[in-house]
């Protein structure tokens, strides 16, 4: 009863749900994080998971058998109940102390993903990376400390002397001007994406118009042009008004079907075939005046290498 009547919160016992929606933008946070670092390299996605829940372990041993809530049903996320199960009870009067040592094992959890995300919109921004970066400062910046400031710490008793509260409010104080600039790194990176596939498609498109105009249909042996020095070549016949390959590529023989396909003002000649190892239909050329280019490899956000003997992206062929 002496303990209750320091600690009058001991006796509240916080429902399921309120523990779960206070959780539950963690766990999101964390997946959010992990996709967006896989972008670079899994295996450094997979040592943020490993890091994440080791923080969490370490946020239980360290940090919770110090609070006045370890070992009740009093705490909004429930870890005081968890953290009483395997670690033991300490002095509650070093919780501040003890809680602002240990508490910055925390913010790689925040932060490493949010850096990665810059990196990746700097150097290849793709409206996949977009969305994941506003999804997770939103979530990291705005939900969690909102939903810990009015839902899941708004009735404790000792909400004014807690760490994390002041923490969370220096977070939401700073999330106006972190979120300004990732929208404002957004729009210039979108911009940047931009001109850069028109600047592609101009150049490509003059490139293409400056060759002369010659007969209708496809068939015939195309042989590399340009800086195009890889040992491939493409033969296509006209088989009965059906289009048919023979590509030699680095003393390697593939056949199969040629699909035309139009989109817009656009030919591609579509290999319907294994080829390298690729898988049937993955392979196609743009088709302009005689001259038939394949873009050869992809990006981080779109892997794909057809002819890996190849070193340049675009291969130009001329029939």
């Amino acid at each position: 009863m002496e303990t209750d009547n320091l600690h009058p919160c001991h006796q509240t016992k916080i429902p399921l749900w309120l523990v779960i929606l206070d959780n539950l933008p963690t766990l999101i946070l964390f997946i959010l994080g992990a996709w967006i670092i896989q972008y670079l390299s899994w295996i450094v996605a997979l040592v943020y998971i490993i890091y994440a829940a080791a923080s969490i372990v370490y946020f239980w041993a360290m940090i919770c058998p110090w609070c006045h809530h370890h070992g009740t049903q009093a705490c909004p996320c429930g870890y005081g109940v968890i953290s009483a199960k395997f670690f033991g009870k300490r002095n509650d009067k070093s919780f501040k102390k003890i809680f602002r040592k240990n508490i910055l094992v925390m913010f790689p959890n925040w932060f490493v993903p949010l850096i990665a995300a810059v990196y990746l919109l700097y150097t290849e921004s793709t409206t996949t990376m977009i969305v994941l970066t506003i999804a997770f400062c939103v979530n990291g910046f705005l939900i969690i400390p909102l939903i810990s400031r009015f839902v899941g710490c708004k009735n404790c008793e000792i909400k004014e002397d807690c760490p994390w509260m002041k923490i969370n409010n220096n977070i939401r104080k700073a999330s106006a001007p972190i979120l300004v600039l990732i929208v404002a790194l957004l729009i210039a990176c979108g911009n940047t994406v931009t001109s850069k596939v028109q600047d592609a498609d101009t150049a490509l498109s003059t490139h293409q118009n400056a060759q002369p105009k010659v007969s209708k249909g496809y068939s015939g042996e195309y042989r590399p042009i340009g800086d195009n020095t890889c040992d491939i070549t493409i033969n296509i016949q006209d088989k009965d008004g059906a289009y048919t390959y023979l590509i030699k590529s680095f003393g390697k023989e593939f056949s199969g079907k040629v699909i035309v396909e139009q989109e817009d003002s656009e030919t591609y000649l579509v290999f319907d075939g294994i080829i390298e190892g690729n898988k049937p239909k993955s392979i196609s050329g743009l088709y302009t005046n005689d001259t038939l280019t394949i873009q050869n490899y992809g990006n981080s956000m779109n892997e794909y290498n057809y002819f890996k003997k190849c070193d340049l992206k675009f291969l130009e062929f001329k029939r």
